[in-house]
């Protein structure tokens, strides 16, 4: 049995308030998830653009694009 599969059979044998805060729990855990993913992902925009900081922006025209949108 997989482990989501144990925990779904645990949690319903208890009462539905303790199932609102697994719930709770697991949705807590999600957004930590979340958070950690997007600090990795700032962490690593960072560190491609290292140096880059006074670098000229390049200027883009409309002949620069290869599609026209109406």
């Amino acid at each position: 049995m997989e482990t989501a599969e144990r925990i779904y059979e645990e949690v319903k044998t208890l009462p539905e308030p303790l199932q609102r805060e697994v719930l709770d729990f697991v949705e807590h855990l999600v957004l930590k998830l979340r958070e950690e993913d997007a600090d990795w992902s700032e962490l690593s925009l960072r560190a491609a653009m290292r140096g880059m900081e006074n670098e000229p922006t390049p200027e883009y025209g409309d002949g620069d694009f290869k599609e026209k949108w109406k």
